[in-house]
């Protein structure tokens, strides 16, 4: 079902063969509609992005060097502009 639906958006995906957002959304919503999601809710194009981001801020909590918090992020201000750039 999945990889029908994307066969037939292939023309639109370029030459490069990568798909828009808008295609990953509107296969999420196809397969919404066809199976029951039982746990997370409705994925789409935003969710994996999200995802990404959760795992680099987790990767840089565990990082040997870093300060990271939920409070203040990676508490980078103005002052250390120089070590970032």
């Amino acid at each position: 079902m999945l990889l029908d639906f994307l066969a037939r958006e292939l023309p639109k995906a370029g030459n490069g063969s990568n798909f828009k957002k808008s295609t990953w959304n509107a296969a999420a919503s196809m397969m919404a509609k066809e199976y029951l999601v039982i746990k997370g809710g409705v994925k789409n194009a935003d969710t994996y992005q999200m995802k990404k981001q959760h795992a680099a801020i987790v990767a840089l909590k565990k990082a040997s060097g870093f300060t990271y918090s939920d409070k203040d992020g990676a508490a980078i201000v103005l002052e250390q502009k120089d070590v970032w750039s």
